[in-house]
């Protein structure tokens, strides 16, 4: 009786396919990881992108016009914006307050960040988004023609705040232009 083992050829085929089915296994699992990683960034990256867009919109939509007596307007340029406005939610809820949760505030793009700043009371100020290259301000309604302004100079709220906030990436989709009506457009007694 005779036992007939395996080639060494035959093993060797063996060990080879053998590694090359380890080898797609393993590919295939690092490719899933990695999709699962990117979508997880992609999901963290919206929302920080919702929690921005609403706390933009929560500002400026808040803007305070002042009284007739002492009337406010925004300091509002192409690239950055200082106003009365209340904070926002997440601001209050963190203990940020003045009188009543009114502040004067400015919108503006520091280094690579778009940061909420205080100027009265004084505070840490927020970060908002971060990978910013710039933020575009412009500015609708007040006389003359209807149309889209890179700066505001008159008395009041203009009607419309358009920002757009431009990511540091050039290959990171753009943000959405975010548009808002301020809630009180003129001064009241």
């Amino acid at each position: 009786m005779t036992a007939r083992g395996f080639t060494l050829i035959e093993v060797l085929i063996a060990i080879t396919v053998a590694s090359l089915v380890l080898v797609l296994i393993s590919q295939t699992q690092r490719l899933g990881l990695r999709a699962v990683a990117r979508q997880t960034s992609l999901r963290h990256e919206g929302a920080d992108l919702r929690a921005a867009a609403a706390s933009i919109r929560e500002v400026l939509a808040h803007m305070d016009p002042g009284t007739r007596a002492r009337p406010l307007s925004p300091l509002a340029s192409q690239t950055r914006i200082v106003l009365r406005t209340r904070l926002p939610a997440a601001a209050r809820r963190d203990g940020l307050a003045g009188a009543g949760g009114a502040v004067t505030a400015e919108l503006v793009v520091s280094g690579k960040t778009l940061l909420l700043r205080f100027q009265e009371p004084e505070a840490a100020p927020i970060v908002l988004a971060r990978d910013v290259a710039g933020l575009e301000l412009s500015y609708r309604g007040g006389d003359g023609p209807d149309i889209w302004r890179s700066t505001w100079a008159i008395e009041g709220n203009p009607r419309l705040v358009r920002a757009r906030i431009i990511p540091a990436d050039p290959g990171h989709a753009p943000w959405p232009a975010i548009i808002v009506a301020p809630l009180r457009l003129a001064p009241v007694d």
